[in-house]
């Protein structure tokens, strides 16, 4: 572990040892839960893994990463269209045409690949 590491583990230890007596569920602040933040994703950086994080700060694996998930904006949902498929008539064997948008179709064969992609634009 560098010396940087090193001093900002050593501070935040301190800043925790100065609010006193605490148990399992006492709420710690949101400046020193922001510092761990920073640690943790330093040393993840550097390789190392969550529970050597959470043992050099002293907190759990949990409580460090629902800190780093809370300050990690939500995921965006966006609306979809659904087209309805286009209606193609397969031979019982051939290709499996996979496209970009997830559209898999099997049994084509070479001849009708332009045709269906025709139809698909």
């Amino acid at each position: 572990m560098g010396d940087a590491s090193g001093a900002m583990r050593r501070r935040i230890r301190q800043r925790v040892a100065a609010l006193g007596p605490r148990g399992v569920t006492s709420r710690v602040p949101d400046a020193i839960r922001a510092t761990i933040v920073d640690y943790a994703r330093q040393r993840q950086a550097a390789g190392a893994g969550w529970p050597t994080i959470a043992r050099e700060v002293g907190f759990s694996v949990g409580a460090i990463t629902s800190w780093a998930r809370a300050g990690t904006p939500p995921l965006r949902l966006r609306p979809v269209a659904v087209r309805a498929a286009a209606l193609v008539t397969l031979p019982a064997s051939g290709l499996v045409v996979v496209l970009p948008n997830g559209v898999r179709i099997e049994g084509v064969s070479v001849a009708d690949v332009p045709a269906l992609l025709a139809q698909l634009a």
